[in-house]
């Protein structure tokens, strides 16, 4: 049953992300929900499982977004890589360790989506590490909830 709430979670914040947020965001950065809650969801789902969610999460952005096909879904490879160590109870016990590697996620995930669509990073992906940092608690508490 949380697999299922887990389904329906990712594909209303792809949904979401795609076309809610940019309507009501007023800034030229906005939060990447799906990076937070494929991170949050390989934590405690394991490699494989948030592989296949990535690739679901992954086309279907790319569908949303006009993207080229299988660009978000190879962006999203780095972030469930670097949800591994956080999957170590030891380190799950304290938020900020999984904050530091969600921030080193957002980070690779930007700089691979800049080069697969030709275009040179900028100071955006900085910005996008600081407000998923911020948002990030409350989706890994909810998540954590749904365990």
């Amino acid at each position: 049953m949380a697999r299922l709430i887990f389904g329906v979670i990712l594909i209303t914040a792809v949904f979401a992300q795609a076309t809610i947020v940019p309507e009501l965001n007023p800034f030229t950065v906005a939060p990447d929900i799906v990076l937070l809650v494929v991170f949050s969801a390989s934590m405690y789902l394991g490699t494989r499982e948030a592989l296949a969610w990535v690739f679901v999460a992954g086309i279907l952005t790319d569908v949303l977004a006009m993207d080229p096909l299988g660009a978000n879904a190879l962006a999203l490879l780095p972030v469930v890589l670097a949800a591994v160590p956080a999957r170590i109870p030891v380190f799950r016990a304290n938020i900020l360790i999984p904050i530091g590697l969600m921030m080193v996620a957002t980070v690779a995930h930007g700089i691979v989506l800049y080069l697969i669509r030709g275009t040179m990073p900028d100071i955006a992906i900085a910005l996008q590490v600081l407000i998923n940092a911020i948002l990030f608690p409350f989706i890994y508490l909810a998540l954590r909830w749904l365990e």
